[in-house]
C-alpha cells in the first residue's frame, strides 16, 4: 500500500513538473531568464537580401556565415571582421525568453580601432531596430539592427545588449564586429588592404552567369553582388591601408 501511495505521489509531481516545462516552452519563459543565443553580422542591401535596405526575413539569407562575434577576452582574427564595401550596416542577435520589446535605449554602441574600448566614441545611431518573434535559433526572438551604408567602416563596432527589463538578461552582453573594406585575410597577424588583395581579385575573377552562383563567403566579392570583377578590384585599390590606417587585430578586455 505504501509503495502504491508513493508511486501516485511521484506521478503527480512528474505531471505538474512536465506541465510547467511545457508552459515555459510555449510562452518563451524560463526560470533562468533571457539569454543571448546568437550574434551575427549580415550584408544589408546586398544581392543576398534582394538589395533591400529594410529589415525583413530576407536578411537571414545575407548573414555572413564565415564570421562570428569577437567576445571579451579574445583576440581578433579574419573571422571577426568583414570586407564588405558598405561597411557594417547590419547586425543581428537571437535572444531566448525575451522579456519585452527592446528599443535603442536597451543597447550601447561604440566604435574604435585600438586596444582600449573604454576610450572609444559613441557609434552613429542605428536607423532601425526590428524584432521578429520565433525567427531565431530554436524559436528565439531575432533582433535586427541596421545602420546606413558606410557610416561605420574600417573600424570596430562594440555592441552591448544591456540587462534591462525589456531584454530580461541577467547581465550585460558585450560583443564586437569589425570591417576592413577590400581585405581578404591573407595574413593572420595584420589586416592591411594592399596589392595582394586587389590583384587577388584579378586572379579570381568570376561571373555567376558562366561560373555558377558565388557563395556569400567568397573572399573577393567585396560588394556581395555574386560577381568578382573590376568593381571589386577598384574597391580594394581605393581602400588601401597600411600599418597606420589598417584595422587592428585587437585583444578586447575580459569583462
Amino acid at each position: 500500500m505504501k509503495r502504491l501511495i508513493k508511486s501516485i505521489i511521484l506521478g503527480i509531481i512528474l505531471f505538474f513538473t512536465t506541465a510547467i516545462i511545457l508552459e515555459d516552452i510555449a510562452t518563451g519563459s524560463s526560470p533562468q531568464g533571457s539569454a543571448v543565443a546568437g550574434r551575427y553580422i549580415f550584408y544589408n542591401r546586398s544581392i543576398f537580401d534582394g538589395v533591400n535596405s529594410a529589415a525583413n526575413i530576407d536578411d537571414d539569407n545575407a548573414i555572413a556565415i564565415d564570421k562570428q562575434a569577437l567576445l571579451p577576452g579574445q583576440t581578433a582574427t579574419f573571422a571577426n571582421y568583414t570586407s564588405y564595401s558598405r561597411g557594417i550596416n547590419g547586425i543581428m542577435m537571437d535572444i531566448t525568453a525575451l522579456a519585452g520589446t527592446p528599443t535603442v535605449a536597451d543597447f550601447l554602441f561604440y566604435i574604435g580601432n585600438d586596444q582600449d574600448p573604454s576610450g572609444w566614441t559613441p557609434a552613429p545611431s542605428p536607423s532601425s531596430i526590428t524584432i521578429r518573434s520565433g525567427a531565431g535559433i530554436a524559436g528565439s526572438v531575432r533582433i535586427t539592427i541596421i545602420w546606413p551604408d558606410n557610416t561605420i567602416q574600417k573600424e570596430w563596432l562594440q555592441i552591448t545588449i544591456l540587462a534591462t527589463a525589456d531584454t530580461g538578461l541577467p547581465e550585460n552582453d558585450v560583443f564586437y564586429f569589425g570591417n576592413a573594406i577590400g581585405e581578404t585575410g591573407n595574413h593572420s597577424i595584420e589586416a592591411y588592404v594592399n596589392a595582394h588583395d586587389f590583384y587577388g581579385v584579378s586572379d579570381n575573377a568570376r561571373n555567376n552567369l558562366w561560373c555558377g552562383p558565388i557563395s556569400i563567403d567568397d573572399l573577393y566579392d567585396f560588394n556581395r553582388d555574386r560577381n568578382v570583377n573590376a568593381i571589386d578590384f577598384g574597391i580594394a585599390r581605393d581602400n588601401m591601408t597600411n600599418f597606420l590606417t589598417a584595422l587592428r587585430l585587437i585583444t578586447v578586455p575580459d569583462n
